[in-house]
């Protein structure tokens, strides 16, 4: 495997400078992971430590996988089912082309083409003359959402 010191170049990892999740406030990433010649991790565009962007920002900042951040980011966004009136519901089904429209044990929902963040989007779906909506990853299949669904029905109950 080949190192900062082993080039002239710095050595990209596939990690983020972030500041975690405070206050009601996401993770923000904040820049890429570069190791400089000297050792040094900085940001790719900032080229700053992680000490100086805590400053920078007011706050600690971390170090982490890019895939850990997403997964980070992606658990703050999603949350419950919440019941919502017919008009909502069909306004968002007429507003942008909806994806993965489909009917799984008698829920019929889809995914709104807008995304909230990353891979997060707003699910809508319906049951028997009732409406829901919660934000989820865009590609949760129609049998999770029908499961989210029902148990949100069951739970309520």
């Amino acid at each position: 495997m080949t190192t900062a010191s082993d080039t002239n170049l710095p050595f990209y990892t596939k990690d983020v400078f972030y500041i975690p999740e405070k206050d009601g406030c996401p993770p923000q990433g904040i820049d890429e992971v570069v190791i400089c010649r000297d050792g040094v991790k900085r940001g790719v565009y900032s080229r700053r430590t992680a000490e100086e962007l805590s400053e920078r920002h007011n706050g600690q900042v971390l170090i982490t996988t890019t895939k850990d951040f997403r997964e980070m980011e992606e658990a703050f966004y999603k949350s419950e089912p919440e019941e919502i009136d017919r008009d909502a519901y069909f306004s968002a089904l007429q507003c942008l082309p909806p994806l993965g429209w489909e009917r799984f044990c008698g829920v019929e929902s889809f995914k709104f083409s807008e995304f909230k963040t990353g891979r997060i989007t707003t699910i809508y779906a319906t049951f028997d003359g009732r409406y829901w909506k919660f934000l989820d990853l865009a590609d949760l299949a129609p049998s999770a959402v029908a499961l989210r669904i029902l148990n949100h029905i069951k739970e309520k109950a």
